[in-house]
C-alpha cells in the first residue's frame, strides 16, 4: 500500500492556471529558456507532435499542484526531452524515481531510446540527482552574448545586400535548408513545414525576423532572429546550405542577421552553440560573441 501524500498524474486543460505559474517558478530559479509568458506557454502546450494530455504529468499533493514532467517528443532521432521540477518544500521526499519511472514509461510508449535533459552547469544539486538516478553526461552547450554597441566589422553596414525576408508560403523551403543545414549535427531533429509554420508563428517571432542570405536566385543560407526583451534579441538558428559551405556564406549570414537586429533597436544579442561544432564557434568567437553561461546535456537509455 502507498502511504506517499505525493500523486503523479496526467495534465488537464483545468490545469492551466497552476502549471503556469509552477513553470514561471521554474524558469525564474533555473532558467533554461522555458517560454516565459502565459500566452508562450499555451503556444508550447499547442505545438506539434506534442500532446500535453499524454506528455505533461503534474505532482500533486492534496490536490494542489507542486512540481510537473515535461515530455517533449523527438522521435526521428530517438529521444524525449525531459524538465521536471518540484516545488523546494516538497524535494528530498522520493520524487526524483518516481519521475524517472514515468518518463522511462512515456518514452517508452513512444518508442524512444532515449531520454535527455539539460541543466545549467552551476547546478550542482541537479548534477548529484542526475548521477544518482543513472543519467550520463554527453554534451555541452554554451550560452554567449554580443554588445552590438561594440562591433566595428565594416561589413555589417552592407550585410544585408542580397538577403532578404523569408516570404508568406515558404515554410517548405526554410524547411528543407534547415534539415540540409543540420543534418549532421548533434540533437537536431529534423522538421516538417508544419512544425517551421507553427515555430513562425510564435508570438515573439516574425517572418521578417528570418533573413534569407541569397546568391542570384539560389538561397545559399539564412539567419532566423527573434526579439526578446527591451534592447535584447537572440540568433535562434543560423545555417548554411551545404552547396555553399567554405565560402564564406556563414559569416556573411550571420553579420547579416547582426545587421537585421541593429536595426530593429537591438543592443545586446544571444544565441547557443554546441562546444563540440568547432566551425561555429570560431565564426562566433571572430565577430566578438562571448560565452556567458554553460548548459549541460545529460542522458539515460530507455529500457
Amino acid at each position: 500500500m502507498n502511504d506517499s501524500p505525493y500523486r503523479i498524474r496526467k495534465y488537464r486543460p483545468v490545469d492551466f492556471n497552476e502549471f503556469v505559474l509552477l513553470y514561471l517558478a521554474a524558469e525564474r530559479e533555473e532558467p533554461i529558456g522555458r517560454p516565459a509568458t502565459p500566452q508562450a506557454i499555451a503556444e508550447n502546450l499547442a505545438r506539434p507532435d506534442y500532446d500535453p494530455a499524454r506528455d505533461l504529468f503534474l505532482v500533486t499533493a492534496g490536490g494542489d499542484a507542486v512540481g510537473f514532467l515535461d515530455i517533449k517528443p523527438e522521435l526521428t532521432i530517438g529521444r524525449v526531452i525531459a524538465d521536471a521540477w518540484l516545488l523546494p518544500e516538497h524535494r528530498q521526499k522520493g520524487l526524483g524515481r518516481r519521475l524517472l519511472r514515468t518518463a522511462l514509461k512515456r518514452a517508452g510508449e513512444l518508442g524512444a531510446r532515449f531520454i535527455h535533459i539539460y541543466i545549467r552547469n552551476e547546478n550542482v544539486t541537479a548534477k548529484n540527482i542526475l548521477s544518482r538516478l543513472g543519467f550520463k553526461h554527453v554534451r555541452r552547450f554554451l550560452e554567449l552574448s554580443l554588445d552590438l554597441d561594440n562591433i566595428a566589422w565594416p561589413e555589417l553596414e552592407t550585410a544585408l545586400t542580397g538577403c532578404r525576408h523569408l516570404g508568406e508560403g515558404e515554410e517548405a523551403l526554410l524547411t528543407q535548408l534547415q534539415n540540409r543545414s543540420f543534418a549532421d549535427h548533434w540533437g537536431y531533429q529534423r522538421n516538417t513545414p508544419e512544425t517551421t509554420a507553427h515555430e513562425i508563428r510564435l508570438s515573439h517571432r516574425s517572418r521578417r525576423d528570418i533573413i534569407l542570405a541569397c546568391e542570384e536566385a539560389a538561397v545559399t543560407g539564412y539567419c532566423w532572429t527573434e526579439i526578446g526583451a527591451p534592447g535584447e534579441g537572440r540568433i535562434y538558428m543560423i545555417g548554411t546550405h551545404p552547396d555553399f559551405q567554405g565560402q564564406g556564406v556563414g559569416r556573411r549570414t550571420l553579420l547579416a542577421g547582426l545587421a537585421h537586429l541593429k536595426g530593429r533597436g537591438v543592443r545586446k544579442v544571444w544565441l547557443t552553440v554546441d562546444s563540440a561544432n568547432e566551425t561555429a564557434s570560431a565564426l562566433y568567437a571572430s565577430v566578438g560573441f562571448k560565452p556567458r553561461q554553460t548548459y549541460l546535456w545529460y542522458e539515460i537509455a530507455v529500457g
